[in-house]
């Protein structure tokens, strides 16, 4: 959307936009001694002959709450809402002291937006300018640290005029301050303010819809999350992080994709982001993992799980694409990472972390064998495996799949307790409870369904906080920071939410743990997008904490995966499984590379009947329906009764209803376009007994996402 400095376009705006929240803000000093806090790489005004109002790129207007003047003057501030050359006048005076609170305005954009803001400087001003940028208002007056956040700029507007902008990142917030320079005072002329957003606009093809307005406004924020982590440019690559650590990750990859493809976001990207990882490290030597963990700051890091988390994004991407000419291109790499993977495990069939390694976890300096870490592994051989068909090679492929059995086979025989009914963090550690060692075996299907109830029944008792589960039960000795100890994050709540939303499971805490956790953080700011991580009082680790993580917007992924029900499980092929729960509808679009797969699912407990209608792309099919359904339930399609399969109507003769279990059918249906499905309980309820919204939405126990 593109503005001018017409009145029309200055009315529409303001319309638009509303009235913000009314903050002010008082600046801290951003120079420190070791100047990591000053980011000083401003060195000249950007198109200074540019006039106000005018810019190539999509610009956002904001809207000024209020003025919080102290220590000089700030004249007409309402002027940095017109777009027609009015100005916005800050004064401080030559005796302002170095800590005394300066001339200041703090302007709310109204959500959290990634790009670079913008103020136009006036001729003849005098004066240092600062701008200061924040996710949340609090992060604006954090105090200094060793880390370079809240984002601080600052130029010399002495004698300039024209546009400066601040960093690329990833803020709700913009405070504009001004100090004098040298002996005489500050007297700088500001013009429109604004924030140019990289992120595109344009409508997704994925779509969510449900009788539940909080879970269609979370789906959007986890959207949203991803989008504003995609790279600027015409060609963008997916960071992990707006504000930290804006650099391409192997398993926040893996784990933000599926948002990507859930909602309509560039399958591209993902693309780019596993060629640039693979590209990182042309040796193989095997003394250094083949893909790098990351490329952040250059560093290319190595995390011993995190080549295994990319031949799982690899995997995907050809699930979701059938892309045999980008599988050949990452092959080499894949098969080199999964001879890497092969050569670390033990004769005990696991891989052991050394002290001087990495992992996803690394603050805590956990070692040896853990269970997360080898449960990955495992799951990045079979990946491999699947890819080393895909391009023939059937031998690496057979050869992969059986050490990925051995050390899968290793995990349950060590490192499963049957008694407790949970997973060990490691052989080391066998006291603590860790999310992470729990949900990832859930998450990949490794245990049979009475198993996998007793380890969400011990994550819920033993790691649920009010705002979702916390990733350890137990504090570590000496971590080296904070997030990682008794932290709530997303992408390992996503995990849990994917294991409770299966077909079969009483949905009801799912839906739970979404309010606590998503649901905690849209009523926090910056308020349109989901956080790296909750901090220990619920809050937002500030100023460290990025506001906006792309693997922590995964709950999209599982509302259009489980609630939706929508999973593609091979290319062109797709499970129909939807969970509702309370809900009385849900309808939405999961897009695919070869078209939208539209899905209406209704349910009406009065009359308990469940209706489902789905329209496939030509040339995909669905493996399977997995539908709810009591035991003696009527399962139409397209009013066609449907038998159970026997001895003498076999699961070929479709469609036909393959298997009833926990609670739901499985219909097998030959390929088609349509399908329309009706699943009425004809058995008469027991006497007294009345129908309830049981399922998690009403009966939380905490306040409606809506």
């Amino acid at each position: 959307m593109r503005w001018s400095g017409s009145a029309r376009a200055r009315r529409v705006a303001r319309a638009y936009h509303g009235v913000a929240l009314l903050l002010a803000l008082a600046c801290q000093p951003i120079d420190s001694p070791d100047g990591a806090r000053a980011i000083r790489a401003i060195g000249a005004p950007s198109e200074a002959a540019r006039p106000p109002g005018s810019s190539a790129a999509a610009v956002l207007p904001v809207r000024v709450a209020r003025v919080l003047a102290r220590g000089g003057a700030i004249l007409e501030a309402d002027s940095l809402l017109a777009l027609d050359g009015r100005w916005t006048t800050f004064t401080a005076p030559a005796s302002l002291e170095s800590d005394a609170p300066r001339p200041t305005l703090v302007l709310d954009f109204g959500r959290e937006i990634a790009g670079r803001p913008e103020v136009f400087v006036g001729p003849g001003s005098v004066g240092h300018v600062e701008l200061t940028l924040g996710e949340s208002f609090a992060e604006l007056t954090a105090p200094p640290s060793a880390v370079p956040f809240p984002v601080r700029v600052g130029f010399d507007a002495s004698g300039i005029a024209g546009w400066w902008a601040g960093p690329a990142s990833g803020f709700r917030y913009l405070a504009v301050s001004v100090r004098p320079e040298g002996a005489g005072p500050a007297s700088v002329r500001v013009d429109v303010a604004r924030a140019a957003d990289d992120g595109t606009h344009d409508a997704l093809a994925g779509r969510f819809e449900s009788s539940e307005p909080g879970l269609d406004r979370a789906w959007a924020a986890g959207v949203e999350s991803a989008r504003l982590c995609l790279s600027p440019g015409d060609d963008p690559v997916l960071f992990d992080g707006v504000k930290r650590d804006r650099a391409v990750w192997a398993a926040d990859l893996a784990i933000a994709a599926r948002t990507m493809y859930a909602s309509g976001l560039p399958r591209e990207a993902v693309t780019r982001s596993l060629v640039r990882l693979a590209g990182l490290r042309p040796s193989t030597d095997a003394a250094v993992q083949p893909i790098a963990a990351t490329d952040h700051d250059g560093g290319h890091l190595e995390l011993v799980d995190y080549g295994a988390w990319w031949l799982i994004a690899a995997r995907d991407l050809w699930r979701e694409t059938g892309d045999e000419v980008t599988a050949r291109r990452l092959f080499p790499k894949a098969r080199a990472q999964a001879e890497w993977l092969t050569r670390r495990i033990e004769p005990d069939g696991l891989v052991h972390k050394r002290a001087d390694e990495l992992e996803w976890c690394y603050s805590l300096h956990r070692v040896g064998a853990l269970t997360a870490v080898n449960v990955v592994t495992s799951e990045g051989l079979a990946a491999a495996a699947d890819l080393a068909r895909v391009v023939g090679d059937g031998a690496s492929g057979a050869a992969w799949d059986r050490v990925a059995i051995v050390v899968r086979g290793a995990v349950l025989a060590r490192l499963w307790d049957p008694g407790a009914g949970f997973f060990l963090t490691s052989l080391e550690d066998r006291e603590r409870l860790s999310l992470d060692a729990n949900v990832l075996p859930l998450w990949f299907d490794w245990l049979p369904a009475d198993d996998a109830d007793r380890v969400l029944e011990a994550t819920r008792k033993r790691l649920w906080s009010p705002w979702g589960p916390l990733n350890v039960d137990r504090p570590y000795p000496r971590p080296d920071g904070p997030e990682h100890d008794g932290r709530v994050w997303p992408f390992l709540a996503y995990l849990e939410l994917d294991a409770r939303l299966r077909p079969g499971r009483d949905p009801a805490l799912g839906f739970e743990l979404v309010r606590r956790t998503w649901g905690h953080m849209l009523a926090h700011e910056p308020g349109n997008t989901f956080w790296e991580w909750i901090g220990a009082d619920g809050d937002p680790e500030s100023p460290r904490a990025s506001l906006a993580h792309a693997w922590s917007g995964a709950l999209s992924a599982a509302l259009t995966e489980r609630v939706l029900g929508v999973r593609c499980v091979a290319p062109r092929n797709f499970e129909i499984a939807p969970v509702l729960g309370s809900l009385t509808h849900v309808r939405g679009t999961r897009p695919s590379a070869w078209g939208p797969i539209h899905v209406s699912v209704a349910r009406d407990a009065a009359a308990r009947r469940f209706e489902l209608h789905v329209t496939m792309p030509a040339g995909t099919h669905v493996t399977q329906f997995v539908l709810p359904a009591a035991e003696h339930s009527l399962v139409t399609l397209g009013g066609r009764a449907l038998a159970t399969a026997t001895d003498t109507s076999r699961v070929a003769d479709l469609p036909v209803i393959a298997q009833r279990r926990l609670g739901t059918v499985v219909v097998r249906a030959p390929a088609a376009t349509e399908y329309r499905f009706e699943v009425v309980d004809r058995a008469s309820p027991p006497d007294g007994e009345r129908e309830s919204a049981d399922s998690g939405l009403e009966a939380s126990r905490v306040r409606p996402l809506g």
